[in-house]
């Protein structure tokens, strides 16, 4: 990836190949079924936006509309839909299952963003990290602002509930150059 572009110094900058992660993603040839709406994975980790995520799943365990589940650590007292900490045979399953997701603010190149895409998944990333300019330019990423969490919830769930249909990424936005 191009997170640690900036402290390298420019002569090697030059002479270097960043995202070329992208060009080894195995797109699946047809939207699996989604039954889905939303997966959310949750670490609680210090550089994660660790109350945005909380605020996101208080609101959707009130929405009646839309399925969601969340894995990886628990958030004391929101038990609906918490499925645990999974095998990543189990996470795989539940992410071709899945509509959306919301890419984690530090990395948008984390194994489970690159699985969520693989599985044609929308994505909900946040401003402030760095997307690849092909993938940006698709249909599928949604920019949402962490430091703003209640337009972004409410974003979130109006985008979720106005799509009935995915589209697929292509090979060539996943191509970078």
């Amino acid at each position: 990836t191009d997170l640690l572009k900036k402290y390298l110094p420019n002569n090697l900058v030059k002479k270097s190949k960043f995202n070329f992660v992208y060009n080894n993603i195995n797109l699946k040839e047809e939207i699996p079924f989604k039954k889905t709406d939303i997966i959310i994975y949750y670490r609680n980790y210090f550089t994660k936006s660790n109350k945005f995520y909380e605020n996101i799943l208080k609101k959707l365990e009130k929405e009646t509309e839309i399925k969601f589940c969340y894995i990886g650590d628990k958030i004391e007292n929101l038990d609906k839909n918490y499925l645990g900490r999974l095998t990543h045979a189990e996470t795989l399953k539940l992410i071709e299952g899945a509509k959306f997701s919301i890419v984690s603010e530090e990395n948008f190149s984390s194994l489970f963003t690159l699985e969520c895409i693989e599985n044609h998944l929308d994505l909900f990333a946040s401003k402030k990290v760095s997307i690849p300019k092909k993938i940006l330019e698709t249909k599928k990423i949604h920019i949402i602002d962490y430091d703003d969490a209640n337009n972004s919830i409410n974003y979130i769930i109006e985008k979720i509930k106005s799509t009935s249909e995915l589209e697929k990424f292509t090979n060539h936005s996943l191509s970078i150059d």
